[in-house]
Order: C-alpha cells, then sequence, then structure tokens
C-alpha cells in the first residue's frame, strides 16, 4: 500500500493527511506517495485549437484552482486568456473583456509569485522551451536519484 506523505518535506502524513513537520494538512489531491517529488510536466497539454472550449475552461477555474495548477498549465492558460481579452476587447464586449482583464491579472500575479516574473508575450517557441525545461528537471532529479526524498530518522 502506497504511504502517503507530505510533498514537501516528505514525512508520511497522519490520518487527516497532515504533515507533522510542516504543520500543513492536504487535500487529497496534494499529497504525494511514498517520497516521490510531484511531477511538474503534465498529463496533458491545454489545447487552444478550440478557442471557445479554452474559454470554458478558463472561466470554470476560480483563482484557488489555479493556484493549484502546475506552472506549466497555467503558461497555456494565461496565452489563452490574453486571446480571449483581446476578442472581447475587438468584440467592444465590456463585461467579458472585464473578466478576462482579471483572469490575466490572476494567472500573471500567480506566475510573478512563483517565477518573480511572467512572459510580455507567449509564443510556441517560449511553450516549448519551458516543457523541455521542465523535463530535463524532471530527468536529472530521476538519473540523481533525487526524484524521491528520503526518509530522515533522528534519534535522540
Amino acid at each position: 500500500m502506497e504511504n502517503a506523505t507530505c510533498k514537501y518535506c516528505g514525512t508520511d502524513l497522519d490520518q487527516h493527511l497532515t504533515c507533522s513537520y510542516c504543520s500543513i494538512t492536504f487535500s487529497p489531491e496534494e499529497v504525494c506517495f511514498n517520497q516521490e517529488r510531484p511531477h511538474q510536466m503534465v498529463d496533458s497539454i491545454p489545447i487552444i485549437d478550440d478557442f471557445e472550449t479554452m474559454i470554458f475552461e478558463l472561466m470554470s477555474r476560480p483563482t484557488e484552482t489555479l493556484l493549484k495548477e502546475k506552472t506549466i498549465t497555467l503558461y497555456y492558460l494565461l496565452r489563452a486568456a490574453r486571446k480571449a481579452k483581446d476578442k472581447y476587447f475587438r468584440a467592444k464586449d465590456q463585461e467579458r473583456l472585464t473578466f478576462f482583464q482579471k483572469k490575466v491579472y490572476t494567472i500573471e500575479n500567480i506566475l510573478l509569485e512563483r517565477e518573480g516574473t511572467f512572459p510580455l508575450s507567449i509564443s510556441d517557441n517560449l511553450l516549448k522551451k519551458k516543457s523541455i525545461q521542465v523535463n530535463k528537471f524532471e530527468q536529472s532529479l530521476a538519473e540523481n536519484n533525487r526524484d524521491k526524498m528520503t526518509r530522515l530518522i533522528i534519534r535522540m
């Protein structure tokens, strides 16, 4: 059976999914298992080709959910939000324009908080570069046996 562990320090979680070291309680979706580090590569990349679907996807994600998204996904969602904002600006749809302006600010601020910056423009080249960076990093962790956090036993 898999051991629920803290995604930050690797400590076994109690039955309430609380880490005794970090003093954080996790939701079931946030826990890691057997001291494995959380993966940053997404299982599926949001497809921007179906613009209306992407707009619906963005509208249905509250800020609390965006805060839990992987950074690479946020880049794709930011790109879609900016396109939607431009679309509704040209259509003179003030209500939707305001909504997507706020969504853009929200995603930009999450990226700013995580990475210290956010992209002024998002090209296919930037998205590819970010994906390659994440893949290389995770591959490096695996090669150096750092994809798992070590269990430390402290004796007193």
